[in-house]
């Protein structure tokens, strides 16, 4: 998510079962009641979209609304950054830590920020190349 168009923060819906969640990773400072609000507005987005593939008919989607009574909201406690600049980072490394199922392995800190911007890119380019969105040419 983007708060006001300055500051980063991750947002993860877990659908699985028993995991039915919304974690919440903010690097800034926040209140709990301006992360429930930022969660529901994510659960609104994501109905929202739902809403516009069922009424496309293109993809068929399962009636179902997203709610606080569905998924629990979790403060992720993400790390806190030490400046007004490295939210992006913090977003994507606590996001990427949850998805790969090792959640807070790895610190994310200020003073590893360089080497995090590049594991990000290389990783988003290993991507792209596996799945054919681009062809790296080797010599």
């Amino acid at each position: 998510g983007n708060e006001s168009q300055v500051h980063w923060y991750g947002i993860v819906i877990d659908n699985r079962e028993g995991q039915k969640k919304v974690l919440y990773l903010d690097s800034g400072s926040y209140s709990l009641s301006s992360m429930r609000e930022r969660c529901l507005n994510h659960l609104d987005i994501l109905n929202d979209y739902r809403d516009f593939l069922r009424s496309t008919g293109r993809i068929e989607v399962d009636v179902f609304t997203y709610t606080e009574q569905t998924h629990t909201f979790v403060d992720g406690q993400s790390n806190t950054q030490q400046n007004g600049y490295d939210c992006g980072v913090y977003a994507l490394k606590n996001v990427e830590e949850y998805i790969f199922d090792r959640p807070y392995q790895i610190t994310v800190c200020h003073s590893a920020m360089k080497i995090w911007r590049c594991k990000i890119i290389a990783n988003l380019l290993k991507f792209a190349e596996d799945t054919g969105i681009i062809v790296v040419c080797r010599n």
